[in-house]
């Protein structure tokens, strides 16, 4: 076991999620920008002569400026975290639970988990609740000192049942850093819900076992829209081929000119252990993309999206 950690953190990266940033950084510049001390000393020079005035009100401008953006600031800062520490950094996470077949995430059960901890599954989740009535949900203060690498959003029936019941349990990537990022908020994170009748129709159409060996898949996106990019390849990062299919919008089927669709959605074809991460990249006429790692374990998919820079 500690081999197979030692692999892993050589290789798990960053991990593809939407961010937004660190309020706690944001606070930090509101105490710099006042400048009521200015406004005294000029003050003193008043006697000077007449044409002072004049530009003691060009201050008082200024100072009107800097108020707003201190006003912006406290703004952003609506979970009162306690004020990161040597030995500790929060952050706060939210967004919605997507199904990609349309149906309602209410009730599920949601998870935050370091990248490592999912992959072995030896750790507790970070936090865990339940999704609403819209699939939305929020974790507040998150400590993520300890979690080197970024965080992965774990989705699953309410009873936690693994790959029985309705869903079959995903996680997904929805941040990372390291090497030199520091944590940040995720706002509006996207973690996938994939319904077992999903995972049961690509398997009866491709080499994929996912009790057995886990599952990849993903979405390439136009980091730009937000959007889904159709007509996208997929492949390994060195731009060696994968044994990618792309399943066709409805799910149904597969994609026969081997690219994706409107949905963006890719998978591995693999029916081996996926538990070793290894470097993907996507490519598409317009796009730029990074490359990414991805791996999963026995009886859970990890879904990772792809977005362009």
């Amino acid at each position: 076991m500690e081999q197979m950690k030692i692999i892993l953190v050589c290789w798990l990266g960053i991990l593809i999620g939407f961010a937004c940033g660190d309020d706690d950084d944001d606070d930090a510049t509101t105490d710099t920008d006042s400048a009521t001390d200015t406004d005294t000393d000029t003050d003193t020079d008043t006697d000077t002569d007449t044409d002072t005035d004049t530009d003691t009100d060009t201050d008082t401008d200024t100072d009107t400026d800097t108020d707003t953006d201190t006003d912006t600031d406290t703004d952003t800062d609506t979970d009162n975290c306690p004020e990161d520490e040597e030995d500790q950094t929060y952050i706060n996470v939210a967004g919605q639970v997507i199904d990609f077949t349309g149906g309602s995430t209410a009730g599920l059960w949601v998870a935050a988990v370091d990248p490592i901890g999912f992959l072995l599954g030896t750790s507790d989740p970070l936090a865990e609740t339940t999704a609403g009535a819209d699939g939305t949900f929020k974790f507040d203060c998150l400590k993520v000192q300890n979690e080197g690498l970024g965080l992965v959003v774990l989705v699953d029936d309410a009873s936690q049942d693994g790959a029985d019941g309705t869903y079959f349990p995903t996680g997904t990537g929805i941040a990372g850093w390291g090497g030199g990022v520091a944590p940040m908020d995720v706002l509006d994170a996207q973690p996938v819900a994939l319904p077992n009748t999903l995972v049961a129709g690509l398997e009866a159409q491709t080499d994929i076992n996912p009790t057995l060996a886990g599952l990849i898949m993903g979405s390439v996106i136009d980091g730009a829209t937000g959007q889904p990019i159709d007509g996208a390849v997929v492949t390994k990062g060195d731009g060696s081929d994968a044994n990618v299919v792309y399943p066709t919008a409805d799910f149904t089927g597969l994609e026969t000119d081997n690219n994706t669709s409107t949905t963006g959605a890719f998978l591995f074809n693999n029916s081996i252990v996926l538990s070793i991460p290894q470097e993907y990249t996507a490519s598409a006429e317009g796009y730029t993309f990074a490359n990414d790692l991805a791996a999963s374990k026995m009886g859970y998919c990890y879904f990772m999206y792809m977005v362009s820079q």
